[in-house]
């Protein structure tokens, strides 16, 4: 035990041998952490242990806090309640978090407007609008979002949807993919249906959609409109093969979450499979922050806490490993926070396996991040290896690459690429048109970086050139004064050879040199992205040649064609008659296009 030397000291040793909850401040006053305990007499000597066994958690708290409090509870459920919502309250800094939670973003369904649409937040408020997630890919958010679109026709644009003032439905009414509201080409009524219909497959409720659509399409068969029917078979077909290709978890068309938690090397991962329909309709994954020194169990319990207070559509059955007292807290904290029943049965049978793809999910995921973490420490060392090696005035943590395509004396385009802390940077790439002509690769160069740094965009550590001695003389020169601000330097592919403005040799590192592959990572890439772009400007301008081959299609009904299908490839995916509702086109000049596009008549040429 320590003598007496914590401040807080005195007050622990009047703390109750009852179940409660009790807090640590620090000198400002604000709460390091909050704990629960089934006594509180004994948990708090765990804190004023000594020697080396102590958890990271009790280190911080015995170095920084300076007071604490307590309160007493009935039983350990309700202390686990008080204890999520003190979390939530307070946010102290040793407690469990889901890492970087407040980014992930969430599906809104704007049910407060006259005619909802979609659109994607990073927080949800409690009131008439609908809310799916959060998601913690963007990968399958962007998947939902492209289903949604394709099978219900509801719009995530912003475009104002005014009645009585219709607009000009845009591209993706024409292919399909919008119901144009804006353009007053659907009922309120008729639209609020799509809207519900939507609802129900973001729920989960898919089989029951197909019944509810398959009603439907009969009736309009009835009804003798086979077009209303064939529209709606193309959305039951759509939703079956979606159904098909999600994988079966139970023969029993059953709804609920299954969690699970995995922990190694003082991390933990919650995994949330979302089974619906008996199908698994997808699965969310979070790093926890603050997990060293938490029982598996209880830390389990404040992860859940924290997502069900998020989460959106929960079902009526939870799968979780929990302890008895952590399962009644749960289902009380449900009714409490959420007004909701749910029922968290032991897990046998199917949901026994469940659980186990759950956990298997959960050590994937947070392998992963464990192995992204080491990776990153490498990169910090390669950068700082760069430094010494190229004797740099700082650390590369931001590098910008170029380089410059010209197949011909027409057409030459520049690239710049980033990488921030040793990995790829989309945010910063960019694509440059070059106006001068010629063969002036070293020309070239310094338009790039002119009109690169005439921008106000940050400045990069390091500026890697795709070239040799006279390359960087070229970059040096456009560069100026602003050489002082970052360094430069360029890679030769001869010989893979660095040259640098400090030393009058090229500086050669072994092929397996960290620093070496990382620079030619970056100049690979610079190069890719610039024969892309030259490549697509090619592409381009061969596709738009065939545009002025068609005869009656002067520029100004190319440049309609351009603007309603945006290129030529959506151009010849379009029919005769979306072809032919374009606005100054026509059916006799659609009819020419689409002839002349799809080969039919086309002899000798």
């Amino acid at each position: 035990m320590l003598e007496g030397n914590l401040p807080w000291m005195q007050k622990a040793l009047s703390f109750p041998d009852s179940p409660g909850v009790y807090q640590f401040f620090d000198r400002e006053g604000k709460c390091l952490y909050v704990g629960k305990a089934a006594s509180l007499k004994q948990r708090i000597k765990a804190y004023m242990r000594q020697g080396l066994d102590l958890s990271e958690k009790e280190r911080i708290i015995q170095e920084r806090a300076v007071d604490l409090s307590f309160t007493v509870t009935s039983n350990i459920p309700e202390a686990m309640i008080l204890e999520s919502t003190l979390v939530k309250e307070l946010q102290p800094v040793l407690n469990v978090k889901l890492k970087d939670d407040k980014r992930f973003p969430y599906l809104k369904v704007s049910l407060s407007e006259p005619f909802p649409r979609l659109s994607i937040v990073r927080h949800f408020k409690r009131g008439q609008d609908c809310y799916f997630g959060p998601f913690t890919e963007a990968k399958a958010l962007r998947q939902t979002l492209r289903t949604i679109k394709e099978i219900f026709g509801i719009p995530a644009c912003k475009v104002p949807f005014q009645t009585g003032k219709p607009k000009a439905p845009c591209l993706e009414y024409q292919i399909k993919r919008c119901l144009a509201p804006c353009a007053g080409l659907i009922s309120q009524d008729d639209y609020q249906d799509a809207v519900k219909e939507m609802i129900l497959f973001l729920e989960g409720k898919t089989q029951t959609l197909i019944g509810y659509l398959e009603n439907k399409m009969n009736r309009e068969v009835r009804n003798l409109n086979f077009e209303a029917a064939a529209k709606i078979r193309d959305q039951i077909f759509a939703l079956r093969k979606i159904m098909e290709g999600q994988t079966v978890l139970s023969q029993a068309p059953v709804n609920r979450d299954v969690v699970a938690c995995y922990f190694e090397s003082g991390e933990a991962c919650l995994t949330v499979l979302k089974v619906r329909g008996g199908k698994l309709s997808g699965s969310e994954h979070f790093i926890l922050l603050q997990a060293i020194g938490e029982e598996p169990m209880d830390l389990q319990f404040s992860a859940l806490t924290q997502y069900y207070e998020r989460a959106q559509n929960i079902p009526p059955e939870i799968v979780v490993r929990l302890k008895p007292d952590a399962k009644e807290a749960l289902i009380r904290w449900m009714e409490i926070n959420k007004g909701l029943k749910v029922f968290l049965p032991q897990p046998r049978g199917e949901a026994r396996k469940q659980l186990e793809i759950a956990q298997s999910n959960a050590k994937e995921h947070l392998q992963t991040y464990l192995k992204s973490i080491s990776l990153s420490a490498n990169k910090e060392n390669v950068l700082k290896e760069m430094q010494l090696e190229l004797g740099l005035s700082r650390i590369p943590y931001t590098i910008e690459g170029y380089d410059i395509s010209n197949f011909g004396p027409k057409e030459a385009v520049g690239a710049k690429i980033l990488f921030t802390n040793a990995r790829k940077d989309s945010s910063g790439y960019r694509h440059y048109r070059i106006k001068l002509q010629g063969q002036d690769d070293y020309g070239m160069i310094k338009e790039v970086l002119n009109r690169r740094f005439s921008s106000s965009e940050k400045k990069p550590d390091l500026i890697l050139i795709d070239g040799g001695l006279g390359h960087l003389h070229a970059a040096l020169e456009a560069l100026g004064n602003l050489v002082r601000e970052m360094d430069v330097v360029s890679l030769a592919k001869e010989n893979e050879w660095i040259f640098t403005p400090q030393f009058s040799e090229p500086i050669i590192l072994k092929p397996s040199s960290p620093v070496l592959q990382l620079l030619q990572q970056v100049r690979d890439e610079a190069h890719r992205f610039a024969n892309a772009y030259h490549r697509k400007l090619r592409v381009q301008k061969i596709r738009e040649s065939r545009l002025e081959e068609i005869p009656g299609i002067g520029t100004a009904k190319k440049m309609i064609l351009i603007r309603a299908f945006g290129s030529l490839r959506a151009l010849e995916k379009a029919s005769f008659l979306e072809i032919a509702s374009i606005p100054g086109i026509g059916e006799k000049t659609a009819k020419k296009i689409y002839t002349y596009l799809h080969g039919e008549n086309r002899s000798g040429g």
